[in-house]
């Protein structure tokens, strides 16, 4: 992390998918690797993007506030700052 920042957001995308998942064996996400995936943007059927690309910066002894409409990833960038969930790209600090 650097020393400058407090919490850094660098490029970073969360995927959510809409299905109900159990849980997925070892074979199954092997083969999930190499089928149904949009090469375009990297989704499989019934996926989206809750973030795409953000790039957040917080200095030292900063106070923000995050506002924005229903479905704009607020609740996601305040689970990635806080690791209860982590980017399919990109890095947080």
């Amino acid at each position: 992390m650097s020393s400058d920042y407090a919490i850094e957001l660098n490029n970073v995308w969360k995927r959510y998918s809409t299905k109900v998942v159990f849980h997925n064996s070892l074979r199954e996400k092997i083969v999930g690797m190499f089928s149904g995936t949009n090469e375009q943007e990297g989704l499989r059927e019934g996926e989206f993007w809750a973030l795409q690309g953000v790039d957040i910066s917080v200095s030292m002894g900063e106070c923000v506030g995050i506002y924005g409409p229903n479905g704009s990833g607020k609740s996601t960038i305040l689970k990635l700052i806080a690791s209860v969930t982590f980017p399919h790209k990109g890095e947080v600090n």
